[in-house]
């Protein structure tokens, strides 16, 4: 409704200044929300590159200073990768960089020994030829990070290709458990004992995975996925005389 005291341009002048107040009140709350979001995958990522080290204390005044902003929306991205156990709270010290112990990394690879054969062997009932497409792609990308001796991409694409698996497998518990159990300080543990010449082991390993689910053979499937932790196994606990 118009206000009869003011002058017609003043009275919308006015309206459109309330209005940009609106606006800019939501600016902040997006802004927020997106600086938020940014911290978090600033710290992942120093954390997937190992930029931050396992037993790193994340200091989150430190981290503020350094992006120039305040310590709120990083103090909300740190409790989120706490939540996601990229980082850990060890009561009266603060937040740090997980450490595991390569006993650890064995139990967890143990568990994924069971859990991956089984989720191969639904895959291979379950796929359909798209699926096996995008599994093939996946490799192919691989292949050429590989080449290109890029290895951080290189796992990122190696959790792609497994966590696809359980996609097919449409076991939506089953991938819970497996997303429970493998967290990132596991996977960077098991890069940081990677020898390159693994790499060309690991994108053989998979092409079989991926051939037994191609011909939906369950058995062959289960067999192909364990015997690649297995392999996994092996070298932690060769890795592990060698470290003693």
């Amino acid at each position: 409704m118009l206000n009869k005291n003011l002058p017609i341009f003043l009275h919308y002048l006015l309206i459109i200044s309330n209005a940009m107040d609106e606006i800019k009140k939501e600016l902040k709350i997006d802004q927020y929300e997106l600086l938020s979001h940014k911290v978090y995958k600033i710290i992942k990522s120093a954390i997937t590159r190992e930029q931050f080290k396992p037993g790193t204390h994340i200091m989150e005044e430190s981290i503020a200073k350094e992006l120039n902003i305040s310590r709120t929306p990083v103090r909300e991205a740190v409790k989120r990768l706490v939540a996601e156990k990229y980082l850990t709270t060890v009561p009266n010290m603060g937040v740090f960089v997980p450490e595991i112990s390569l006993d650890d990394l064995i139990e967890v690879l143990e568990i994924r020994l069971a859990l991956e054969g089984f989720a191969s062997s639904l895959a291979a009932k379950r796929a359909t030829s798209k699926d096996v497409v995008e599994l093939e792609k996946i490799l192919a990308k691989m292949d050429n990070l590989k080449k290109d001796k890029n290895e951080i991409e290189f796992s990122e694409y190696n959790s792609e290709f497994h966590n696809f698996i359980f996609d097919i497998a449409g076991n939506k518990k089953l991938k819970e458990l497996y997303l429970n159990l493998i967290v990132q300080p596991y996977q960077t543990r098991i890069k940081s004992i990677r020898t390159p010449n693994q790499l060309n082991t690991i994108i053989q390993e998979h092409h079989t995975i991926v051939q037994t689910i191609k011909d939906k053979n369950p058995d062959k499937a289960q067999q192909a996925s364990q015997a690649h932790i297995e392999r996994m196994i092996t070298n932690i606990q060769e890795y592990q005389i060698q470290d003693i």
